[in-house]
């Protein structure tokens, strides 16, 4: 399965890392980054993850919370707040649009990342 990321989902990983690091330390901008690479991981899988859903204003369009593989590969953070935006445009590609806080407005971000 291939992955391809957008400019604007390479922007949004470099800013939540440098945030996270800036807020919280080098350690957890680390341990931000392997969640974050666990999510891609577990979003380039043949099949949605467990814990993928739709976004219904958008077809086509999932959000993957990255919640769901906190407890994965060791990884310790206690309370991830971002997800992935992503659309299989091909049976064996997965497109990244965003990596969005939870808290945004998640269809004027996917607008923006079109």
């Amino acid at each position: 399965m291939r992955r391809r990321l957008s400019a604007s989902a390479q922007r949004d990983i470099a800013e939540t890392l440098d945030w996270s690091d800036a807020g919280f330390g080098p350690d957890a901008r680390q341990r931000y980054e392997r969640l974050i690479e666990r999510g891609l991981l577990t979003i380039t899988a043949p099949r949605d993850p467990v814990g993928t859903r739709r976004f219904e204003a958008r077809p086509g369009v999932a959000l993957f919370h990255l919640r769901h593989c906190r407890g994965s590969g060791g990884l310790i953070v206690r309370n991830p707040r971002h997800l992935l935006v992503y659309r299989r445009p091909e049976a064996d590609l997965v497109f990244v649009l965003r990596l969005l806080h939870d808290a945004m407005d998640i269809g004027a971000r996917i607008d923006e990342a079109v």
